[in-house]
C-alpha cells in the first residue's frame, strides 16, 4: 500500500512463471483511506499474506486488470474411492485456478472428451450446478456424478 496524504493505492505484484515479467494489479487506486474496505485496509497495513493470497487468486480481480491465468494450479489427487461408481467429491480448502474437467479427469481416468460427452447428453450431474468447463473451484465441496462404467 502506498498513501499520498489521504489517498491510498493498494496493489498486488504478480510475476510470470514463464518470462519473469511483473505486473502490478491495483486493488484500489487513489482511494480515500476512509473509503477503503476495512478488510483490505487492515490486510494492506499489516501485510497479511493470507488475505493477499485470497485477492491474488480472485479471478474477478485478475479479469479487471486484464490478466489471464495461462496455466492453472498444480494439484494432486490424494484419494479416489470407487471412480467406477461414477462419483467424485472434491473438498477444497481454497479455490483452484484450474478447470473442474481437468481435476475430474485426473481423479478418475475418464478423459475430458468423455466427460464433455456425458455433460452434453445430460448424464453428468454437478453440484453446485454449472457447465463443466466453467465451474469455479472455490473453497468448499464439489460433487460430480455420472452413470457407472460397464
Amino acid at each position: 500500500m502506498n498513501t499520498h496524504g489521504r489517498l491510498a493505492d493498494v496493489w498486488l505484484i504478480y510475476r510470470c512463471a514463464r518470462c519473469d515479467a511483473t505486473k502490478n494489479v491495483a486493488l484500489a487506486e487513489r482511494t480515500p483511506v476512509g473509503r477503503l474496505p476495512r478488510r483490505l485496509h487492515e490486510a494492506a497495513t499489516t501485510n497479511d499474506r493470507d488475505e493477499a493470497r485470497r485477492y491474488a487468486r480472485d479471478r474477478s480481480v485478475l479479469r479487471r486488470a486484464g490478466a489471464q491465468v495461462d496455466a492453472g494450479d498444480a494439484f494432486a489427487v490424494e484419494r479416489v474411492v470407487g471412480p467406477e461408481a461414477g462419483q467424485v467429491r472434491l473438498a477444497l480448502g481454497e479455490g483452484l485456478l484450474v478447470a473442474l474437467v481437468d481435476v475430474i479427469a485426473a481423479a478418475t481416468g475418464v478423459t475430458r472428451a468423455q466427460l464433455r460427452a456425458l455433460e452434453r447428453s445430460g448424464a453428468l450431474e454437478i453440484d453446485p450446478p454449472g457447465p463443466l468447463c466453467r465451474v469455479r473451484l472455490i473453497a468448499g465441496v464439489v460433487t460430480c456424478r455420472w452413470p457407472a462404467r460397464t
